[in-house]
């Protein structure tokens, strides 16, 4: 059966549970496993890991969110964790991490790369997009105490990083993450 037939829920799912591609040919695992270079140049993912109730207009095969993708993500505590997965893989990529020790009480923080991977996240803007979708889809999926955490750390580098960070990308993250 074609993608395109399949509800945009089975399909979600279905890839984030590692049964089905997300991406042609691309399943989550891979995804997890793929280098920097890769997170940076392929541009077909980030829609897959941390879909919204809003239809990409960069990717018109990725499935939005609808009750049911929502329901399941927030009962099921196999999809949190892998949501909790691809959100460490993009904290890293971005030169953070995530610690949640205490569930209730995420944090995220630099890791020892942030000076490094600040120079490629803060120069291309696609990027900034990228975290919007993240803080959105946190919140979408459940994990508002994450989507907070992260924007947190978010609003120290804005503070030290004005001239990279526009205003408006900071205003945008903020009502995404919900503050």
């Amino acid at each position: 059966m074609p993608t395109s037939t399949i509800p945009d829920a089975a399909r979600l799912l279905g890839f984030y549970r590692g049964e089905a591609d997300g991406p042609p040919g691309v399943r989550i695992d891979s995804i997890w496993n793929w280098d920097h270079r890769t997170l940076e140049e392929r541009h077909d993912f980030i829609q897959w890991l941390f879909p919204t109730i809003d239809p990409s207009w960069a990717n018109f095969s990725a499935p939005a969110l609808d009750e049911a993708s929502m329901a399941a993500f927030r009962s099921e505590p196999g999809l949190r964790r892998r949501v909790l997965h691809s959100l460490r893989v993009m904290l890293d990529f971005y030169g953070l991490r995530l610690d949640d020790s205490a569930p209730e009480a995420p944090a995220v923080a630099r890791n020892d790369q942030f000076p490094e991977r600040k120079e490629n996240w803060l120069a291309n803007r696609h990027n900034h997009l990228r975290i919007s979708r993240i803080l959105a889809s946190l919140n979408a999926l459940g994990l508002p105490e994450h989507a907070q955490a992260f924007f947190a750390c978010l609003s120290d580098i804005y503070d030290e990083e004005r001239g990279r960070i526009d205003e408006t990308t900071f205003a945008y993250w903020q009502a995404r993450a919900g503050e």
